[in-house]
């Protein structure tokens, strides 16, 4: 029998080592990418991972050496292999037989999945809005001043599993403890906000309730604060609030912001109603009219009304625009003369209308936030409406009234394109 030196098995011990930190690392990532778009651990979240990076350009042979490694992962914690399901190696044999679509300067559609994944994206909590919300459970947790919270500082904060230990640098009067001990079973919301608040943090060197640009405000603090309970002598504290008027307190304090409201009402509308980029920037409040059915829009350059009907939840164009609406009115934007999409400065709505580069701006770098690929541009929500309606099995007739198409050809194009995707190797499997 052959024997190895304790040399060579150190060195097939670093081997080993090194392939499973690559498998963990592609279980990672298939992790991630499933995470993204909200799938379940399933041969259906494989298939769809192997042909996400198929179409980013991953050869063949990478293509296989992933998969291994997916199935070195899967094996280590003693699980099928995903090689051994016959629709997986269909799958990778039929991705090496198949080439990306071709895409022009125009970018590719921006399906309906895909346009709810940007307005998630657009009512994700800013960094003003996270940090208020922390700030409000903390002061109703701790009973801590608005200048306590204003000074404190991340290495004034101390993490453990169950708990975070806070230790104050002002303390407002001589019954204030120097630490506060927040744990997790007892106000998990507040424990939850102030471990979210540390992870986002770019910067642990400045204050806990910074600005993004590293700043501390004193004064929006105690505005943020002053609706909480106020400093209670006989207890020693500021009282705590009811989790009812806290809610409440929280929700008006962390509103969404006027472009966050306009950016989804944009987006939603965009797609529903396939508008062109010209038709975006130009569109007048007026025009906009709601019913039973959901929003009627008069372009005047369009030969029929439109007709936006409601969606579901967050994704919903009708409420969309009406909280929109809300907000501009609410700011004496809201005449019917008024621009529907204006530009912005900072939370003041301006009269002035986005132009193409600004509506093409809104949509890429959404798109980019969102984990999406970059180049996207406004008419592609148009692209995904026709796309979208063409897998729904809608007439060619039907899709170009709503979209305002001169010709028939343009809906026989993306019905091409869109045959082109149907009938690939994926769409064979029942993807």
């Amino acid at each position: 029998m052959t024997q190895v030196s304790s040399g060579g098995l150190a060195a097939i011990g670093r081997a080993e080592d090194g392939a499973l930190r690559l498998a963990r690392n592609a279980e990672a990532d298939l992790a991630a990418f499933r995470t993204r778009l909200q799938l379940p651990a399933s041969k259906t979240a494989v298939l769809l991972y192997l042909t996400h990076l198929q179409a980013r350009g991953t050869s063949a042979h990478m293509l296989r050496k992933r998969l291994r490694q997916l199935d070195a992962a899967r094996t280590f914690d003693g699980q099928q292999p995903w090689s051994a399901d016959p629709d997986v190696r269909r799958l990778l044999r039929g991705l090496h037989h198949e080439r990306p679509l071709r895409i022009g300067a125009r970018g590719q559609p921006l399906y309906r999945e895909l346009t709810s994944a940007l307005v998630d994206e657009v009512m994700c909590p800013t960094h003003d809005q996270r940090r208020w919300r922390t700030a409000l459970l903390l002061a109703n947790e701790t009973g801590a001043s608005s200048r306590a919270l204003t000074v404190l500082q991340w290495s004034d904060v101390r993490f453990r599993t169950d708990r975070v230990t806070i230790h104050w640098r002002i303390l407002d009067h001589s019954r204030m403890d120097k630490e506060s001990v927040v744990r997790r079973e007892q106000a998990e919301r507040t424990f939850e906000a102030m471990r979210d608040l540390w992870a986002r943090a770019p910067d642990r060197s400045q204050p806990v309730f910074a600005s993004e640009r590293g700043a501390s405000d004193y004064q929006r603090m105690w505005t943020v604060c002053r609706a909480l309970p106020p400093y209670n002598h006989a207890l020693g504290r500021r009282p705590r609030t009811s989790p009812d008027d806290l809610d409440a307190l929280i929700r008006s304090t962390t509103e969404p912001s006027s472009e966050q409201l306009r950016d989804r009402a944009l987006i939603l509308i965009g797609f529903a109603a396939a508008l062109r980029t010209g038709e975006a920037s130009i569109a007048r409040i007026g025009w906009f009219q709601e019913d039973s059915d959901g929003l009627l829009l008069d372009l005047p350059r369009r030969r029929e009304v439109t007709t936006i009907p409601r969606g579901q939840g967050a994704d919903c164009p009708v409420a969309a625009w009406r909280s929109w609406l809300a907000r501009m009115r609410r700011q004496g934007a809201g005449s019917p003369a008024d621009v529907a999409f204006p530009l912005l400065r900072g939370s003041v709505i301006l009269r002035r209308p986005l132009g193409p580069a600004g509506l093409n701006r809104i949509v890429s770098d959404r798109a980019a936030a969102a984990g999406l690929q970059e180049g996207f541009k406004f008419t592609n929500l148009r692209d995904g409406w026709m796309r979208d309606a063409i897998r729904a099995g809608i007439s060619t007739a039907q899709i170009a009234a709503h979209a305002d198409l001169r010709s028939m050809n343009s809906v026989a194009v993306h019905e091409g394109r869109e045959n082109l995707l149907k009938h690939n190797v994926a769409s064979r499997l029942g993807l």
